[in-house]
Order: C-alpha cells, then sequence, then structure tokens
C-alpha cells in the first residue's frame, strides 16, 4: 500500500512566502512530468518529515487534494545543517 500525501495548490512565490509556509508546518514543492503543466503545491511538512523518517521518501506515493495522481519523490532541498526540508520536487508516475 502506497502513502498518501495531502496536497494544497499554491500561488505565492519567493523567499518570504516560503518562509511563512515553512512556520505554519507546510513545505512549499512542485509537480512535473508527463508533458502535463507543473503545479505549485505545499505539503504537510509533519508528512514528509514521517516518509524520511520511515526510509519510504523514494517510493510511489499517492496524492490527494489539490492534485490525485501517483508521484515519487525526486528531490528534497534541505537546510545547512541537513535537518529541515525547504523543498520538494514531485514527478508524475506514468500509469500502468
Amino acid at each position: 500500500m502506497s502513502e498518501v500525501l495531502s496536497v494544497e495548490t499554491r500561488d505565492g512565490r519567493g523567499t518570504a512566502f516560503s518562509r511563512r509556509l515553512r512556520a505554519e508546518g507546510k513545505i512549499p514543492a512542485v509537480l512535473y512530468g508527463e508533458g502535463k503543466d507543473s503545479i505549485s503545491l505545499t505539503l504537510c511538512g509533519k508528512r514528509i518529515a514521517k516518509l524520511l523518517r520511515d526510509g519510504k521518501a523514494k517510493e510511489v506515493v499517492q496524492l490527494e487534494g489539490a492534485s490525485s495522481e501517483s508521484v515519487t519523490i525526486k528531490d528534497m532541498q534541505f537546510d545547512t545543517y541537513g535537518t529541515s526540508v525547504l523543498h520538494v520536487d514531485l514527478v508524475r508516475v506514468a500509469a500502468g
């Protein structure tokens, strides 16, 4: 059974906006791939931390909310100390 991540769309951009999101416990993310337009999203920081802790960060996960697709985490940016996730890149997984 794949993990489920709840996502919301994100309209704002920039450093200040991203810092506000992180202060709220959310992580900015982008979803792209399969020839479709990219979508700016926010993820729950606690859920991403749990995926990392459980060693499931490279598995296929299911999105729910603003987008309902199967994705894999392509890249994560961390803070200088490598303790906090700053941004996540998600890529769509081909169906079938």
